[in-house]
């Protein structure tokens, strides 16, 4: 699959990825076995992969600015 090419793209990735559950950190877990479902099929999704790049971003750098402060959970 090329960067532009979806149509190998599972359907419920595209509407993840179509609306703003793709900056909901419960999805980091779909998108994960969706990394291993390409790597098995040597196949690839940069925006799916993008996403969830950012969504590992946003948690280590949200855990950064709590144990900055303070905040250990």
């Amino acid at each position: 699959m090329s960067v532009q090419d979806t149509s190998m793209r599972p359907e419920y990735i595209a509407n993840i990825l179509a609306g703003l559950e793709r900056y909901n950190p419960e999805t980091t877990s779909i998108f994960q076995d969706y990394v291993q479902q390409q790597c098995e099929s040597r196949t690839y999704d940069c925006y799916a992969n993008l996403a969830l790049l950012k969504l590992w971003v946003a948690f280590f750098m949200f855990r950064w600015k709590m144990l900055d402060i303070g905040l250990d959970f």
